[in-house]
Formats: structure tokens, C-alpha cells, sequence
């Protein structure tokens, strides 16, 4: 039997694996795809029931790209997808993998992403806020219109790619740090190759935080990497239009430090009112019958990820220069 498609995982969280694997393959009765998972799969031994279309591949390796690329060895297809080990394939994604990317060559093909439905509603909020073309000033893990994309918004978390731009690139880079490697590997081919957004390849992943707390600190994580990595890979971030984004919030900022200090309370009530009205109807959140609860959220949501670009984005490139130059 022909293997059209072999699906690489990058396995760290073997415990997620074993709840979502089975859900996908029970999905469809296709067995002409493979899925290839790699790293501590040795809970997934006992945990997985016997299925033809499994390969699992121990290795105690870190690097997600160094996992894949194990994976890319081993894969008998010639169109390789990868799937993070904390997403699950909604019902039709691979047979939107299937008829898309015969309609498409030479094309690398993402989705996009989704909470799971039982996420808490802090959770959901926070997914509406960040499907806000006005939040990231990108489409990616949020596109939900079958249109060519740019390279800086296609993840690795779900997506389809050629074996023979793999092999061309000679595997992915296992040096990059881990959280680049998307970046780093589509902005060598961001002219050679196109990138198409497909609808119903959509996941669910479980990268939108479940409370305040968790929010503050993965936004603040990120946004302090993206400021070290303006300074330490200035070739790859710069080239990143969204990037402009976090200059204009850092304005904002100091903007909003200027009018605290020398504007009357009453103003500064009417500003903070009329930035919060702003916030809630740029975070995506439906206008209509909204709780008074979903309006403080989604404008609370809006305003700390500015202030967290800002901040972090500067912190960041302090810390940068720092590693860099001293």
C-alpha cells in the first residue's frame, strides 16, 4: 500500500498523546497515512492500542527539530506534516490534507488552530481576543479563509510540506533554538514557495491559558523572547511586518505614562473608558448582548497584551544586547 501522507509528532507529552491519538484515529478508517511519533514514548506503550498506521521511535532528545528530523528519516511519503503533541486534528482534517494538497504543489499548507470545546470560558475569551487581526497584526493560528498566507504565519504545530523542500533545505536546523524553528526554516524559501491556508485543516491546541495568572506569564514569556531575538537574530525578525506592531504599542505606553502624569483624573477616566470601549470592539468578542463580565475581560485581555509587548519586547532586547555584546 502507497503511504501518501506521513504525520511526524515531536513527543514530550506522552499523557496528552495517549488521550488524543485515539480520537484521531478513530476519526476515519483511511490507513494510508502514516504517524510517526518520536522522543519518550515509552508511556505511550502501554497506553495505545496496536494500530498498523503508528510508528513510535524512542529518543531522549530535547530539540523538537532534532526529534523531527529523526522522523523525516524514517517517513515513507513524500508529503510530510507535522502535528505538536498537545494539538488533536478536527474530524476532516485529513481529508482536507488530502484533496488540498493535490490542488496544490510545491505548497506548504497550515490551518488554523481552536480551544478545546471543554475549555474553560477565560480560555475561549482569550481565543477571541487573540483571533483579532487588530491584536497581531497576522494571520497565523487564526485564519479561517483558504487564501495564500505569508511564511511568518505558518506554524509547525500544523502543518503540510513537501518532502522535497525538506530534503532541499537539508533537514530542519537542530542549533536553532526551539521556539524559532518555524521561523527560522520558512524564511529561507519565503520566495521560492507559496503558503496556503486551509479552513478545514483546523486542530484544537492547547496553547490558550485557562486563567490571569497563566495568561500574564505566557504572554510575558513570549514577548520578552521576541526582544531578545529582534537583537540576537535581527535577519529573521526584522523581516517580520507584525514586528512594527510592538514599536507602536511601546508608544502607547509611554503615551498612556504621559497622560497619567499630567492629565486631570476626570480625563484620565474618560481615555481609560474610551481605550477600554476600543479594546473590546478591536478583541473580536461578538458586539450585541454581551455580559458586562466578557467586556471587562476581552478589554482587560487587549490592554495587558500591549502592555506586555511594550515591556517585554524591551526588556527582551535589553537581555539580548546583554548575551550578545557583553
Amino acid at each position: 500500500m502507497t503511504i501518501k501522507v506521513s504525520i511526524i509528532v515531536a513527543c514530550s507529552r506522552p499523557s496528552f498523546l495517549a488521550f488524543s491519538l485515539p480520537l484521531f484515529l478513530n476519526q476515519t478508517s483511511v490507513n494510508d497515512f502514516e504517524i510517526i511519533i518520536v522522543g519518550r514514548i515509552n508511556e505511550l506503550i502501554d497506553m495505545l492500542q496496536e494500530d498498523s498506521r503508528l510508528k513510535l521511535i524512542y529518543s531522549k532528545e530535547g530539540h523538537p527539530n532534532k526529534l523531527r528530523n529523526l522522523g523525516i528519516k524514517v517517513a515513507r511519503a513524500s508529503l510530510i506534516a507535522f502535528l505538536d503533541d498537545d494539538t488533536l486534528p478536527q474530524i476532516g482534517w485529513i481529508d482536507a490534507l488530502y484533496s488540498n494538497s493535490e490542488k496544490y504543489s510545491n505548497t506548504v499548507l497550515t490551518g488554523p488552530e481552536y480551544p478545546f470545546p471543554n475549555a474553560n470560558t477565560f480560555t475561549k475569551t482569550v481565543y477571541k481576543v487573540a483571533s483579532s487581526r487588530y491584536l497581531e497584526l497576522t494571520k497565523g493560528h487564526i485564519h479561517t479563509i483558504e487564501e495564500e498566507v505569508h511564511w511568518y504565519e505558518v506554524p509547525f504545530c500544523n502543518c503540510v510540506i513537501p518532502l522535497s523542500i525538506l530534503q532541499k533545505a537539508g533537514g530542519l536546523d537542530e542549533e536553532i533554538p526551539w521556539h524559532m524553528d518555524d521561523f527560522h526554516f520558512f524564511s529561507f524559501f519565503k520566495e521560492n514557495i507559496k503558503y496556503v491556508n486551509i479552513p478545514t485543516m483546523s486542530v484544537y491546541h492547547d496553547r490558550y491559558p485557562s486563567s490571569l495568572k497563566s495568561y500574564i506569564k505566557y504572554k510575558w514569556r513570549l514577548r520578552t523572547e521576541t526582544g531578545e531575538k529582534i537583537i540576537t537574530h535581527p535577519e529573521i525578525y526584522l523581516q517580520i511586518p507584525p514586528i512594527k506592531w510592538a514599536f507602536i504599542a511601546m508608544v502607547s505606553i509611554f503615551f498612556s505614562i504621559f497622560i497619567l502624569m499630567f492629565f486631570s483624573p476626570f480625563t484620565i477616566l474618560l481615555l481609560l473608558f474610551t481605550f477600554l470601549l476600543f479594546c473590546f470592539v478591536s478583541s473580536g468578542v461578538s458586539v450585541g448582548v454581551v455580559p458586562l463580565r466578557d467586556f471587562f475581560i476581552a478589554s482587560l485581555v487587549f490592554f495587558l497584551v500591549y502592555s506586555l509587548t511594550a515591556l517585554g519586547i524591551l526588556y527582551g532586547a535589553i537581555r539580548g544586547t546583554y548575551k550578545t555584546y557583553f
